[in-house]
């Protein structure tokens, strides 16, 4: 099955790229860029720069404030991860150790759910 390339602004707020079937979509067309089933195959040359990119004229631009500000948000993403991932270490610890309360299991059940 031939997949295509599709270049969306996400809900979280940064740019990417993801692959759909031919009878693909994305959920909300509005925040498709560049549809390489309409709008022919993505440049080479912009595939490194995601994050940057707008349609403008019918053509693929780039804009270097629009990836350093995707660029931002995808590191202020990571670094929620990387934090969530050290409290999970920490706790997981702690269970092992036997020394968890029951407070900390509670709140950590909830942010999990």
């Amino acid at each position: 099955m031939k997949m295509f390339k599709l270049v969306v602004n996400n809900p979280r707020g940064f740019q990417e790229i993801i692959q759909v079937s031919s009878s693909g979509s994305y959920f909300d067309k509005s925040r498709v860029v560049w549809d390489e089933r309409i709008d022919g195959p993505l440049p080479k040359n912009r595939e490194s720069q995601v994050g940057g990119l707008y349609k403008r004229s019918g053509k693929l631009t780039y804009s270097q404030v629009k990836f350093d500000s995707n660029q931002a948000k995808v590191d202020a993403i990571q670094a929620e991860i990387d934090k969530q991932k050290n409290n999970l270490e920490k706790l997981k610890s702690k269970i092992k150790n036997r020394t968890a309360t029951v407070k900390e299991l509670c709140e950590a059940i909830e942010r999990f759910l």
